[in-house]
């Protein structure tokens, strides 16, 4: 009977985490679609797959990784964001080169 509740447990916890990063990645979508200097950036994967993002210019890497989180369906915490060689700390801004640079302006590890 525990474990019964144990997996009920897991399964509410995982629809929370699942609802949390849809509605974070709407809010983001939807800010970055209003924001007249907002750019279009792209993250490349080491498995070859490139990821077309826009994003506003105030945007943390945090943000592109909860966006970046959404559409690939990993956890944000596993992913790392690569910029110009340098990991990218979550609360930090995006780099000039990030914003500005030709693509793929990042890399999602």
């Amino acid at each position: 009977r525990r474990r019964g509740a144990s997996s009920r447990g897991l399964a509410r916890a995982q629809e929370i985490r699942e609802r949390t990063v849809k509605n974070r990645d709407e809010h983001l979508r939807s800010r970055w679609c209003k924001d007249a200097a907002a750019v279009d950036i792209q993250v490349a994967t080491l498995g070859g797959a490139t990821h077309n993002l826009r994003v506003g210019r105030d945007a943390t890497a945090g943000d592109v990784k909860a966006r970046l989180a959404s559409i690939v369906g990993a956890p944000q915490s596993e992913i790392a964001l690569v910029c110009c060689g340098h990991t990218l700390d979550d609360l930090a801004g995006l780099p000039a080169e990030a914003l500005d640079g030709p693509p793929p302006q990042a890399s999602m590890l």
